[in-house]
């Protein structure tokens, strides 16, 4: 894997993820994103997992993160 940008630099996420060649390697890169985001994982019912965003992610970084879980499969809260 290449070197990871900052964890709010969320053009260059979303260029890594725009060239990862398939779904498992954009769900590899998620989860290095939000945690780098220092968001934890939960078990809930329904789901095997759960990632949780701290309260301290930005909206945009945290709305952009949330599109690439979903369409990756990747249950995510935001911060409340």
């Amino acid at each position: 894997m290449t070197t990871l940008p900052s964890a709010h630099d969320v053009d260059a996420w979303r260029n890594l993820l725009w060239q990862a060649p398939d779904r498992g390697a954009r769900a590899e890169l998620v989860r290095a994103w939000a945690a780098a985001l220092n968001a934890h994982e939960v078990t809930e019912p329904g789901h095997s997992m759960v990632l949780h965003l701290p309260h301290d992610v930005d909206h945009e970084t945290a709305g952009t993160l949330s599109f690439y879980a979903r369409t990756n499969g990747i249950p995510l809260r935001a911060p409340r």
